[in-house]
């Protein structure tokens, strides 16, 4: 139905449910659209519907009646000594089409690139994943920094928390230490406790965030979302939660290996005699 209206109405748009809230309008208000890659080509609309909220992957775009574009490119060597707009006949931006296979796919790219219809300008065709893979190439640095020098960071910054906090929970439990030692406990038996209580710390930690994390990006926002509008939402996979656990348990551990080592060495007489 909002289609229709569009046909009727040059200057409808329909609004992603949240490309609507990011710009603070209303159905039934008035914006003003400014053109970036069109430059100079304004256009003035009226926001007449947005698509279902169940649909994510459209939550962020919008539509309107192309005719209203060429109209305004039509319009554009009038007040531009008879020139026309750079991107005149450039308009034709992104078409999607779903293929059975990869063979169909290869049969329609040949057709569209070897037809006198799309040569000037001249029509590039390629796969979902390659249009993905370009995309992110401009991500390339920022993806490299993340996994090879932020979280190595993060994984050093949470073992040197770790080891901070079993250490001070050692200092204070000296004198508990030198009792077990009292009552015949090895050193080894008190390495292993202050690493146990560590590795059950970083166990519970672990499997806890990564599965808040979990339901809360997949179930709440929907899945995380690429800032280009024709993707859905990526969901972050179940294998996430023996992430949460390995990385838990191997921060916990690499953590306490020297509180632990520093507990085990804890001398009776010298607590005792403290005591004293």
């Amino acid at each position: 139905a909002l289609c229709e209206q569009l046909k009727a109405n040059k200057q409808g748009i329909i609004l992603g449910v949240d490309r609507l809230k990011t710009i603070d309008k209303q159905i039934g208000e008035r914006m003003k659209l400014y053109g970036m890659i069109y430059k100079d080509i304004n256009l003035e609309f009226e926001i007449i519907g947005t698509f279902p909220e169940s649909i994510a992957r459209y939550a962020q775009s919008a539509v309107f009646n192309r005719d209203y574009l060429y109209d305004s490119l039509d319009a554009w060597p009038r007040s531009h000594n008879g020139q026309p707009h750079p991107l005149a006949q450039k308009n034709m931006n992104l078409v999607w089409l779903r293929v059975p296979s990869n063979a169909a796919f290869e049969q329609i790219a040949r057709q569209i690139e070897n037809s006198p219809l799309y040569t000037s300008p001249a029509v590039k065709s390629q796969t979902l994943s390659s249009a993905v893979s370009s995309f992110l190439d401009a991500y390339r640095d920022l993806i490299w920094g993340a996994r090879f020098l932020l979280s190595p960071a993060i994984l050093v910054t949470l073992s040197l928390v770790i080891s901070n906090s079993i250490s001070i929970s050692v200092r204070e439990r000296r004198k508990e230490m030198a009792v077990l030692k009292v009552l015949g406990f090895q050193p080894m038996h008190i390495l292993l406790l202050v690493i146990g209580e560590a590795l059950l710390i970083g166990t519970v930690s672990g499997l806890l965030s990564a599965g808040l994390m979990l339901y809360f990006i997949n179930h709440v926002m929907g899945g995380l979302k690429l800032p280009i509008a024709f993707f859905q939402a990526f969901n972050i996979p179940s294998e996430a939660i023996g992430w949460g656990l390995a990385i838990g348990v191997g921060t916990a551990l690499v953590g306490s290996l020297i509180p632990a080592w520093n507990a085990r060495r804890v001398r009776v007489s010298d607590v005792f005699s403290k005591v004293a």
